[in-house]
């Protein structure tokens, strides 16, 4: 049997599914396992829905439209890709550089050369790096419509999910990054952890389940056994390069390992994680309050964006552990408010016109757009952490209206990525035959 056909035999049909369509009471639960999620922000969500309240109202109604959606995609899977680590073993992560394309001086293209902020189309077409991003948007969202409406379907796919990428046997991914980001012609791979930022999102999007039977304590060891062994091989491989690097990846690498230290019961190395921000944050920011590594970036407004979201992640998991990143600076004043404040201030119509630096913008089949994705997020938890309201102001420039807000203030409220062009609506989100073969 190809392992496609077998895959086959581990999918829940969404009719299936909807055959164990039940409510649990509102109450059940105990608070879940959340770390880089907003808990005010979800008890807040929790309660606004609860009682039908018209500001989350069309926010609410999107999540369960496009959480009905995701009880009709996947599995995902390493397995699945097409191309072959140089290991030989599919189970072990794979992906391309994105800004790296064929040298057409060289034969056959190789080795590729570096074009900054352009992508190449072959970075999404069948790795590992898309399939990833898809499996957490679809977990996520699943997630948190389990959490807001306490339909089981919802979590059981989510679960179902989660163990096909992670767990089984037959197709879990290696828990381990040796071959992301691969540079054809020049390099096999690296411990790349930008491709794997999104997984605090998939360690919450687990917490918000964990009160459902569709999720069980053998699930939860077996997902804490993974993390711990991909932790601490991620750590031996990269944690001398981003230590004290002052670069947004730097950012997502230590905001990633202080969530998988949470998650795994190492509250020590979350805190080393979390503190290590502030003496990074003296060579991250500028006295202008401009990001030193990312102005220089072909799009450096989108990446300035970038790094601000991987802080406020850090900023959130801090407060648990009574580190204050919020509102740490340097003896000249330096920190995160004000790289946010510089940033801010550009905040609307896209491009802004007196951004100080190159923005070439988004180019051609490339969604990546942190501007409108994850800045709203960050200015949202800002005006409530210094209570500053002009920070939520700037919202409706943002987002083009008022109306915008509405519809993505659950996603604001939980401290998400908004969908935007990552919505689920869109090419990402639902799976290519190639990406899923053909047990769907």
């Amino acid at each position: 049997m190809s392992r496609c056909a077998a895959l086959f035999l581990f999918v829940l049909a969404p009719a299936a599914l909807s055959a164990l369509a039940q409510e649990r009471p509102a109450t059940a639960a105990p608070a879940p396992r959340i770390f880089c999620l907003s808990r005010d922000g979800l008890a807040e969500a929790k309660a606004l829905v609860a009682r039908d309240d018209p500001s989350i109202r069309t926010s609410f109604r999107r999540l369960v439209r496009e959480a009905d959606l995701a009880l009709d995609v996947g599995p995902y899977s390493v397995v699945l890709k097409g191309p072959v680590p140089p290991s030989g073993n599919k189970h072990d992560y794979h992906s391309l550089s994105p800004y790296h394309w064929p040298d057409p001086e060289q034969p056959g293209g190789r080795p590729y050369k570096n074009r900054d902020g352009f992508t190449n189309p072959e970075w999404w077409q069948d790795y590992d790096r898309v399939p990833l991003e898809r499996l957490v948007q679809a977990t996520e969202t699943l997630a948190l419509a389990y959490t807001f409406t306490g339909r089981e379907p919802y979590a059981t796919r989510a679960a179902h999910l989660v163990r096909i990428w992670f767990l089984d046997p037959a197709t879990a991914m290696t828990p381990d990054l040796v071959y992301a980001q691969a540079i054809p012609g020049t390099r096999p791979g690296h411990t790349q952890v930008i491709d794997t930022r999104f997984l605090p999102r998939l360690i919450d999007a687990v917490g918000l389940i964990g009160a459902s039977p569709a999720w069980t304590p053998q699930d939860q060891a077996a997902l804490i056994a993974w993390f711990r062994e991909f932790l601490a091989n991620v750590r031996r491989r990269a944690d001398e390069g981003y230590r004290n690097s002052a670069h947004n990846i730097a950012s997502f690498y230590h905001a990633q390992m202080a969530a998988m230290a949470l998650f795994v019961g190492d509250e020590a190395q979350a805190r080393e994680m979390i503190e290590r921000t502030k003496p990074r944050l003296d060579k991250a920011v500028g006295p202008d309050g401009f990001f030193t590594v990312e102005r220089r970036r072909t799009r450096s407004l989108s990446y300035s964006c970038f790094h601000l979201y991987a802080l406020f992640n850090l900023a959130t998991m801090g407060r648990l552990l009574e580190i204050d990143v919020w509102n740490f600076t340097t003896p000249d004043g330096r920190g995160l408010r004000r790289a946010l404040d510089a940033v801010a201030r550009h905040a609307g119509p896209y491009p802004p016109k007196d951004w100080p630096f190159s923005e070439t913008g988004r180019t051609p089949g490339d969604w990546w757009d942190p501007f409108h994705d994850q800045l709203p997020s960050v200015l949202y938890h800002a005006a409530r952490t210094y209570r500053e309201q002009s920070y939520a102001d700037l919202l409706p420039r943002l987002l083009g209206d008022s109306a915008s807000v509405d519809q993505n203030r659950l996603h604001l409220l939980c401290g998400l990525p908004l969908p935007g062009q990552q919505s689920l609506d869109g090419w990402l989100f639902h799976p290519s035959p190639a990406s899923v073969g053909p047990g769907k």
